[in-house]
């Protein structure tokens, strides 16, 4: 968000979505220059599972919902709808200062506050409990591509017709 300037031109829509959070599903940065946006950040899902599966006692206790800096959530540079999604009960908090987590596990309760009704409709049961992932045991870090590779899109034909070769 940094640089908003009351529109923060962002919108995101995950339906039918699981994801696993180490520290946070999401990380708003502050952007004091934007005042009260006109346009904040929008953030839709439906049918999705927020879990923590991790075992890592540190990242555990750390899992969250959203992370946000400054003043950025009192600034209303977010606004949050979900829909019919379902929360793990071993998230330890809904929302907190980046650079604050809570000593307490506070659950995913206050995201419900957090949004009221029209933030959070029909939550869901719980997921079914799944088995903890081991972080020593999986190399995560192998996912981290250096920032100058990737993926070889003449290798896999997804280039645009104009920069193919011969095209």
């Amino acid at each position: 968000m940094k640089g908003c300037k009351g529109r923060a031109n962002v919108q995101c829509l995950l339906e039918n979505v699981t994801v696993a959070a180490q520290k946070a599903f999401v990380g708003l940065a502050d952007a004091p220059e934007a005042g009260i946006p006109a346009e904040p950040a929008l953030l839709l899902t439906r049918r999705c599972a927020f879990l923590n599966p991790f075992l890592d006692k540190l990242t555990s206790r750390a899992a969250g919902l959203l992370v946000y800096e400054g003043e950025s959530l009192a600034r209303g540079l977010l606004v949050c709808q979900g829909e019919r999604d379902s929360y793990d009960r071993r998230l330890f908090f809904a929302v907190a200062p980046a650079n604050k987590v809570p000593e307490k596990s506070e659950g995913y309760a206050s995201w419900l506050t957090l949004w009221g009704s029209g933030g959070a409709r029909e939550v869901r049961p719980e997921p079914m409990p799944l088995r903890s992932f081991d972080l020593r045991r999986w190399p995560l870090e192998r996912l981290i591509l250096p920032a100058d590779r990737g993926a070889n899109l003449e290798l896999l034909g997804v280039l645009p017709r104009k920069t193919r070769p011969g095209g």
